[in-house]
């Protein structure tokens, strides 16, 4: 499950529930994920990368977040636009 990448480093508590999880970091919310019981799910939640990605804008076509998120005609659309070198 994902947080925001702020939070990468610091303690997370996490609380459980039938169908879904929240995450919580010094008494607040910080995300809420549908429950997935698959032995090796990964659940991202895009928005929590965006500040990662804005730094690093040629990661985006290779994140695992986004290539999740988006619809792969999205991405080699992308593609097509001049970038800077």
């Amino acid at each position: 499950y994902s947080v925001p990448v702020e939070l990468v480093g610091r303690q997370i508590s996490v609380k459980a529930y039938g169908n879904h999880i929240a995450c919580y970091h010094n008494a607040e919310k910080v995300a809420h994920h549908t429950r997935s019981y698959g032995r090796s799910d990964t659940l991202f939640q895009l928005e929590h990368y965006l500040p990662l990605l804005e730094q690093k804008p040629r990661s985006v076509y290779h994140s695992k977040p986004v290539r999740k998120s988006a619809a792969v005609e999205l991405l080699d659309w992308g593609k097509t636009f001049p970038h800077d070198a």
